[in-house]
């Protein structure tokens, strides 16, 4: 695989191979007998207070892909590998995920195989040549994405649909899309007006002035030309292969509405 620096990344704001203690001051009437996996029973049920400390449990590297042949996605599982404590996409960070990108010899978490010509339907596999999830992505960029998934599957028991939270607000800019997982809503923003370098994945109780998020999620991408990057996610909260899947719909969308992502 090409080595890639993350140096240029400033601080901001699936089948896990090794769960990250939590280390979120706990409120006295929480519950930690148990910590929750990324299966999907595992969702929370109680709304927290808005803006908590994001502390993501599992690290995924989305691997350079989409303008040449054969136009497989490959995305690597680095939880296991990375021992420095998450507080955003610091130097020291920044300089592991680099270290562990140049040594990482393991096989993809799963690799997302073009169905047709167009690129308008995957099969995703995981390391073992299984098929875990569909893909099904739109002609247009406005279009409804749909990802199913094999009965008994860990990742998600029901069928996953990506589309623009409010295509009337948002048919000029379109800067996020929405999903639900579980019965719960969540919500991908793009941080910049201009690119989609930097997203945000928000698990949202509510609407209008009243509404609470939590982030569960956040990616960064070097360049602009070249899609791949560092995905953090907190599988407490949403699946990571979900997570993963939903991002890939909306960099591929960004692409080919020329704003980069």
């Amino acid at each position: 695989m090409t080595t890639i620096a993350l140096d240029d990344l400033q601080p901001g704001t699936g089948t896990t191979l090794r769960r990250r203690a939590d280390s979120r001051q706990q409120d006295a009437n929480t519950d930690t007998s148990s910590v929750p996996t990324n299966r999907s029973d595992a969702l929370s049920t109680a709304p927290p207070q808005d803006s908590p400390s994001f502390q993501p449990t599992n690290f995924y590297w989305i691997s350079w892909h989409g303008l040449l042949p054969p136009y497989n996605i490959e995305v690597f599982d680095l939880t296991s590998d990375i021992s420095t404590p998450f507080t955003g996409f610091t130097e020291s960070f920044q300089n592991e995920v680099q270290r562990i990108r140049k040594d990482h010899t393991s096989t993809p978490f799963f690799t997302a195989h073009p169905d047709n010509r167009f690129c308008t339907r995957y099969g995703i596999r995981d390391s073992q040549g299984d098929i875990i999830a569909q893909w099904q992505h739109p002609w247009i960029t406005t279009g409804k994405t749909v990802f199913s998934f094999p009965e008994g599957s860990p990742y998600c028991s029901h069928p996953v649909h990506l589309a623009h939270d409010n295509m009337l607000k948002n048919l000029l800019a379109l800067r996020t899309e929405s999903f639900s997982y579980n019965s719960a809503k969540f919500v991908w923003t793009i941080d910049s007006r201009w690119h989609a370098h930097r997203m945000s994945l928000y698990r949202v109780w509510g609407s209008g002035p009243g509404q609470k998020r939590i982030e569960v999620g956040r990616w960064a991408q070097k360049w602009g030309l070249r899609p791949e990057g560092i995905l953090v996610v907190d599988e407490r909260e949403v699946s990571g292969l979900v997570a993963c899947l939903t991002l890939l719909a909306l960099m591929k969308k960004k692409r080919h509405e020329g704003g980069g992502g």
